[in-house]
């Protein structure tokens, strides 16, 4: 164990001897493999340490840096550590020593644990916490945005036919035995009882979304409650205390692949328009439903052509990328037929060399037996020359049609088959609980 360690920000997972690490800006995954002796009573104690005891290698950002930063504040671990390898020879040795170091430092690893996970959960924005997956105080479960999305889902279409555990992220059908459970959360539940993955594909919560989004919404008033959220989230704090009107609208683009694209209309009480990742942070809020309304016809124009432009930005993207697309195959077809044709020419080059100087010896020999050897080996490489001038262009052919291919595909993918379909529309307010 390195202190440079301290530059790995986040370690996704560890199992067995498998860990695979990232860093801030790291656009590709690094996986690291340690390998574990099993009969070295050592390294097995190291292993508990730091998988076990200390958490070491769960979650991202908290128990590792938790653990680093506290050690290099107090003892110097690595020097304890070789300490052990190098004075204790036999198990019980290994063992005591182990136990004595664990000791020392244990109340010393749990307060800086606490005092990290207090400092994120004040002073961090929802959007870091859920990149660093810190495990929330309150439960000690984590859950990501379409989990959450999912369990709230779950909840209000469940109502009067399940029983919900908010604690395990579990419910029981009515009438039924069986456990269900957030399939990121199985090992929570007691191995003895009957449980059943649940996940947004499982079919249960297939009924229960469909059942949602075949629901008729008229246009309603929603309170959003900010101080009642676990969290901050600093882009809604300008807003507590606004209100509003916003439209949802699903945005459906089908060309070589399906695309679908969820456009918020948004404006508040002045008409200023509210982004769209601001529209999205403020479904992750408490909210209360009230009555129905109707919407002004100066909000309907104003939301309208706010649509219309977030969705010509999408088309035009889609467009974007495809140039891009385009842009980059050609280049590698460039690239292969530049390399193809220089590999040939090189070779057909090297043959010719070859050719020339077996005619010259041909000539210069005096031996007939020789000469006529010499000619015929000249007659098998003027054939391979032969057949690799007819590849090159066999290779520059199948490099055309590549590229026809290709053009089919981008020329299809401009030929768009847009729908929409509006789905609801709410007037928002966004409040401190104690306003209700």
């Amino acid at each position: 164990m390195k202190r440079g360690w301290n530059a790995i920000v986040t370690t996704t997972r560890f199992q067995g001897q498998k860990r695979q690490s990232h860093r801030y800006g790291q656009k590709h995954d690094v996986v690291v493999i340690n390998f574990l002796n099993r009969k070295n009573e050592a390294d097995k104690r190291v292993f508990h340490l730091l998988s076990e005891k200390f958490s070491l290698f769960n979650g991202i950002f908290g128990s590792s840096d938790e653990v680093l930063g506290s050690l290099e504040s107090g003892v110097d671990f690595e020097k304890r550590i070789q300490q052990i390898y190098q004075n204790c020879r036999t198990a019980e040795e290994i063992s005591a020593a182990f136990n004595q170091l664990q000791q020392e430092l244990d109340e010393q690893i749990q307060n800086k644990m606490q005092e990290t996970r207090e400092s994120l959960l004040e002073n961090f924005d929802d959007e870091v916490r859920e990149k660093l997956r810190n495990h929330y105080e309150q439960t000690n479960l984590y859950l990501n945005r379409l989990e959450r999305y999912l369990w709230g889902l779950s909840k209000y279409e469940g109502n009067g036919q399940a029983v919900f555990n908010d604690e395990q992220l579990s419910f029981q059908l009515k009438n039924e035995n069986e456990v269900y459970q957030m399939i990121s959360q199985v090992k929570k539940v007691d191995p003895g009882n009957q449980v059943h993955h649940y996940r947004s594909g499982h079919p249960l919560a297939v009924e229960w979304i469909e059942q949602a989004k075949s629901r008729a919404l008229p246009p309603k008033g929603i309170i959003f409650r900010y101080s009642d959220y676990e969290g901050k989230v600093s882009v809604l704090s300008p807003l507590v205390g606004q209100e509003g009107w916003l439209s949802l609208n699903l945005l459906r683009v089908e060309s070589l692949e399906m695309e679908e694209y969820l456009v918020f209309s948004c404006v508040d009480r002045e008409g200023n328009q509210i982004e769209q990742d601001i529209c999205e942070k403020m479904f992750d809020l408490p909210a209360s439903e009230g009555e129905e309304t109707s919407v002004p016809a100066s909000i309907q124009n104003a939301l309208a052509g706010i649509k219309e432009h977030q969705e010509a930005a999408i088309l035009n993207g889609i467009m974007e990328r495809a140039g891009q697309y385009l842009d980059a195959e050609l280049e590698k077809l460039d690239k292969w037929s530049g390399d193809l044709k220089m590999k040939l020419e090189s070779e057909i080059e090297n043959i010719g060399i070859e050719i020339n100087q077996q005619q010259r010896e041909a000539r210069l020999t005096k031996q007939l037996a020789e000469k006529l050897e010499l000619n015929r080996k000249v007659k098998e490489l003027e054939k391979k020359r032969n057949d690799m001038r007819r590849n090159l262009y066999n290779e520059q052919d199948e490099i055309d049609r590549q590229k026809e291919v290709l053009f089919a595909q981008v020329e299809e993918k401009l030929q768009q088959k847009v729908t929409q379909q509006h789905l609801y529309q709410i007037h928002w307010r966004i409040i401190w609980a104690a306003e209700v």
